[in-house]
């Protein structure tokens, strides 16, 4: 096995590591370690989840070129591994030694705050992580996408905080984000997947919005007499440009054949 060392550029003599000590005097944080000891680090719960493209992309380049000396792995001090678990992976399959530094007192919050207003991290990979933590709304929200996981997770968002709107990203990976009625999201959504056989376009986001707008403002619109007339004449569903067009889409829909019209625009 691989003996574990401080990570280095190279050998250097005594009298340059005194010259070099002498030039630099700043504070010491977080050295460098090298390793081929896979087995002592472990995945932290909360973090998102692996990406096997990432992983396959990683292992091509280190088959190529090794162990950039200027990439490592973040871990804590129970070595779990803070940043860098696709590396991480993509190293056991090539098999050579990486490199770590050990960040004491490190979790998920940490894991979060590291990928916040990054790439890294898509807005899908904060709802298990927040969920791992039992903050109450992400929790729902996670149960929600495996309910209903042909809808993105924006509409989502839109059905359980029962409005046409979507919270900053900022707010969302703060952990700030809050459930309005879960069952009314539940049966906003169930409302949705019934007119997935009439409407190519039943999960557009402005089309459910359009549809959520209706939900929200006007008490004496009848879903289920509207999906009856949709399915007289699915032809009357047809694709939209805009919200607004949506909503004047399914006034005329509901109001097909009443003698007394509703308006459902304002």
């Amino acid at each position: 096995m691989y003996q574990q060392t401080r990570a280095g550029t190279g050998i250097r003599t005594s009298n340059e590591m005194l010259k070099l000590n002498k030039l630099n005097n700043d504070k010491r944080v977080n050295e460098i370690f090298e390793t081929n000891e896979y087995s002592k680090f472990k995945m932290i719960n909360g973090n998102r989840k692996i990406k096997k493209s990432k992983v396959e992309n990683l292992v091509k380049k280190m088959r190529k070129r090794g162990w950039l000396p200027t990439v490592e792995i973040t871990v804590n001090e129970k070595f779990q591994i803070i940043d860098g678990q696709h590396r991480f992976i993509a190293v056991q399959v090539v098999g050579i030694a990486f490199r770590y530094k050990i960040v004491e007192n490190a979790g998920i919050d940490e894991v979060r705050e590291t990928n916040e207003g990054s790439n890294n991290w898509a807005l899908s990979d904060y709802v298990p992580s927040f969920a791992s933590k039992g903050l109450k709304s992400y929790v729902q929200l996670d149960n929600f996408t495996k309910d209903f996981p042909e809808l993105n997770l924006s509409i989502c968002q839109m059905l359980l905080s029962n409005s046409m709107g979507n919270p900053s990203r900022e707010k969302f990976e703060a952990g700030e984000w809050k459930v309005k009625d879960y069952n009314t999201g539940v049966l906003w959504g169930g409302y949705v997947m019934s007119l997935r056989p009439f409407f190519s376009g039943w999960r557009r986001v402005i089309f459910v919005r359009g549809l959520i707008k209706v939900l929200m403002n006007k008490p004496e619109f009848n879903f289920q007499e509207f999906l009856h007339k949709v399915e007289l004449r699915p032809n009357m569903l047809v694709p939209c440009g805009t919200t607004n067009q949506y909503v004047d889409m399914i006034e005329q829909i509901y109001n097909y054949g009443r003698t007394k019209k509703v308006n459902l625009r304002y």
